[in-house]
C-alpha cells in the first residue's frame, strides 16, 4: 500500500473515531514497596493505550455484524450472487474464521492469529461473481466494519505516559493482538506516527503478522530477544502494561517482564478470576490510572 493510501485510511479512521468515557473499574491499586530499575516499556494495545467501546479487538455481537457486514455491502454497490440475511453473513464471517484457526492448530499453533485482509478477500470472492477489491477498497471495508462495531478512543494519560517515557529515553514496544488497521488507528488517534511516538520498529509485535494471538509464549520470547539484541536490555528491567489478566499478564510472567495490570476501564479489564491458565498469575503492580505507572518509571 503506497503513502498515499495508508493517509487516506488514517484520515477514515480519524472521521469514524469519537471521543469514549471511561468507566472506571472497582479495582484496588497496588505499587511494589521497592521498585526495581526500569529501562524498557512495553504496551498492549486495545484496552490499554487505546480504550474500546466493545472491550477488544473482534469481540462484537454476531448479530450486530452480521447488520453491518449487509449494510457495508449495500453501501459500496458490491453485487451479490445470493443476497444473505444479517445472520448469515455474521455466521460465515465468522465460520471462516474459525475453519483458518482450525487449520493453524492443526500445524501446532495453540493461540492463533488470522490476517482479516485474506478473510476479507475469501469471503468476497464467495460471495460476488469475481468482483475483485482493490486492496485500498478492500482495507477501507475491513477498517469500516472494525469502526462500526468497535468505537474507539485514546486512554485518559495515554498521551503523557507515552511522552515521560521518551523523555526518559526508555526504549518502547508493542505485543498486541491487533490487524493492519491497528498501527494506523494509533496514528490516528494520537496524531504522530508510531517512530515519533518512540516505538521502535523492532519492538513491535503484532499478532496479524506472527499469525499467533497472546498468550502465545512465543510472543513474549521474541520480544526478549530483540531487547536483548537492540538494546541488552534483560526481561526484569521491562515493564508490560495491559488489560487482561491472561492475554498480557501471564505472557508477562511467563518471559520475565514486569507486567503492570491495568483497570482503568470496566469494559476492557480481563481480570479472568475464573481462568485457571492465569490463577496463580500475580502482576508487578496494579494501576487504575495510565499516569500511575510513572511511579514505577526512573526518577
Amino acid at each position: 500500500m503506497t503513502d498515499a493510501q495508508t493517509a487516506k485510511l488514517v484520515r477514515l479512521l480519524r472521521e469514524r473515531t469519537k471521543p469514549l468515557i471511561s468507566e472506571p473499574a472497582d479495582v484496588v491499586e497496588r505499587l511494589p514497596e521497592e521498585p526495581v530499575p526500569i529501562r524498557a516499556v512495553l504496551f498492549d494495545v486495545y484496552g490499554t493505550l487505546i480504550g474500546s467501546g466493545v472491550g477488544d479487538i473482534g469481540t462484537a455481537q454476531p448479530v450486530r455484524q452480521g447488520e453491518i457486514i449487509d449494510r457495508l455491502l449495500r453501501d459500496t454497490g458490491t453485487i451479490t450472487k445470493d443476497r444473505l440475511g444479517p445472520e448469515e453473513y455474521a455466521e460465515e464471517f465468522l465460520n471462516q474464521i474459525q475453519s483458518e484457526h482450525e487449520r493453524s492448530r492443526a500445524r501446532g499453533i495453540v493461540y492463533p492469529e488470522v490476517d482479516i485482509l485474506e478473510v476479507w478477500e475469501t469471503l468476497l470472492g464467495r460471495w460476488t461473481d469475481g468482483d475483485r477489491f482493490d486492496s485500498l477498497a478492500l482495507s477501507r471495508l475491513a477498517l469500516e466494519f472494525e469502526c462500526a462495531i468497535n468505537p474507539v478512543w485514546p486512554n485518559p494519560g495515554c498521551r503523557q505516559l507515552l511522552s515521560q517515557c521518551r523523555r526518559l529515553g526508555l526504549p518502547m514496544g508493542i505485543i498486541s493482538n491487533a490487524q493492519f488497521y491497528t498501527p494506523l488507528l494509533m496514528e490516528a488517534l494520537l496524531e504522530q506516527s508510531l517512530g515519533e511516538l518512540g516505538f521502535e520498529p523492532g519492538l513491535q509485535i503484532w499478532s496479524y503478522r506472527e499469525r499467533r494471538a497472546k498468550p502465545d509464549p512465543e510472543l513474549g520470547e521474541q520480544m526478549v530477544r530483540s531487547l536483548r539484541k537492540e538494546h541488552g536490555i534483560e526481561p526484569g528491567e521491562t515493564l508490560f502494561i495491559g488489560n487482561d489478566m491472561l492475554n498480557d499478564m501471564l505472557l508477562a510472567e511467563r518471559a520475565g517482564f514486569r507486567g503492570v495490570l491495568y483497570a482503568g476501564d470496566s469494559r476492557s479489564f480481563r481480570p479472568r478470576s475464573g481462568d485457571d491458565r492465569c490463577r496463580d498469575c500475580r502482576p508487578y503492580a496494579v494501576v487504575t490510572s495510565l499516569s500511575r505507572v510513572g511511579r514505577l518509571l526512573p526518577s
